[in-house]
């Protein structure tokens, strides 16, 4: 099979209680390549081993189709890692990498531009709900027809006896 590797990364690590997690310093797809490269594990094991197609495989290694930071993301991660005798911890540090790393939206350069975004955002959202209640309060004018009195009914209140 595979030799064995026990870090491969050449990168420092990281004390977590109970685990020792590289320092991410590149995505998870290219890492673990990388890592299966080393270990002279082929792709068709790897999805042997995982249960995963080999093209799949290949688009997670080559970054086409990257994993997610929520739990089925780290799973796999995990789970593909355990495959080819990875630190499991290792590869699920790999997906905070340089992706999670900046919070900002690009465009941004200080926190105080995108609260201003954020408050026009719900200045302009409370000025659309404004105008719309506005215009559902200004019902245009109907024309009510004027009262008219049956004639009928109005003799006979005139020509009724005094009770």
């Amino acid at each position: 099979m595979g030799q064995e590797v026990e870090r491969v990364s050449g990168r420092a690590s990281l004390n977590v209680p109970g685990a020792v997690v590289a320092v991410p310093d590149e995505e998870f797809g290219p890492w673990f390549a990388r890592q299966r490269v080393v270990r002279g594990i082929s792709v068709y094991f790897v999805a042997a081993r995982t249960r995963l197609t080999p093209g799949r495989v290949e688009a997670i290694e080559s970054g086409q189709e990257p994993l997610s930071f929520d739990g089925q993301g780290r799973a796999l991660a995990r789970h593909l890692a355990d495959a080819i005798g990875a630190d499991p911890q290792e590869a699920a540090a790999h997906l905070i990498g340089p992706r999670r790393r900046s919070r900002r939206l690009p465009g941004f350069s200080s926190p105080w531009t995108l609260w201003g975004v954020r408050a026009v955002a719900v200045l302009l959202v409370s000025a659309v709900f404004w105008l719309f209640g506005a215009w559902l309060l200004a019902a245009p004018e109907q024309e009510h027809p004027s009262l008219v009195y049956r004639n009928d009914y109005i003799h006979k209140l005139l020509d009724a006896p005094d009770r």
